[in-house]
């Protein structure tokens, strides 16, 4: 199999294993016998990027969550994960350390699980680049 080929696969099957992960994370979260192996036959590393464009804080916190839990699912598989986060939109305004003042008044707690769960995804290696846009709209960028 030529690498382009290769890579090809390896980004589909990637992408795909990162949209059904979501689709039933609840059901997993507690589940040891997590097997994957016939999925991922032949897959030694996954590239996967996360386009998050979350308008409501809490759902943000929680997909942020979901990813951190995906990392470690493929690390369970022996799949070596290259994840990817970019942030768009409305959810630019909850990573930064100067939120809006009704931002942090209604969302405060929440803010600060977002800050934490990011500073967690990037101590596992999980990349979070600042796009000029997002942090001309974030001043105090979590980096």
């Amino acid at each position: 199999m030529s690498s382009l080929t290769q890579t090809l696969k390896t980004l589909l099957i990637g992408s795909a294993l990162s949209v059904l992960s979501f689709h039933s994370l609840s059901a997993q979260a507690g589940d040891a016998n997590l097997n994957n192996q016939a999925a991922l036959k032949g897959i030694s590393e996954i590239y996967t990027l996360y386009d998050v464009r979350k308008a409501n804080p809490n759902v943000m916190l929680s997909y942020l969550k979901g990813i951190e839990s995906n990392y470690n699912n493929l690390l369970k598989e022996k799949v070596k994960p290259h994840l990817r986060i970019i942030f768009i939109s409305s959810a630019v305004q909850f990573i930064t350390t100067k939120p809006a003042d009704n931002i942090e008044m209604e969302y405060g707690d929440t803010l600060k699980g977002i800050a934490n769960q990011i500073a967690r995804l990037k101590d596992i290696g999980v990349k979070i680049p600042c796009s000029r846009a997002s942090c001309r709209c974030a001043p105090g960028f979590y980096r």
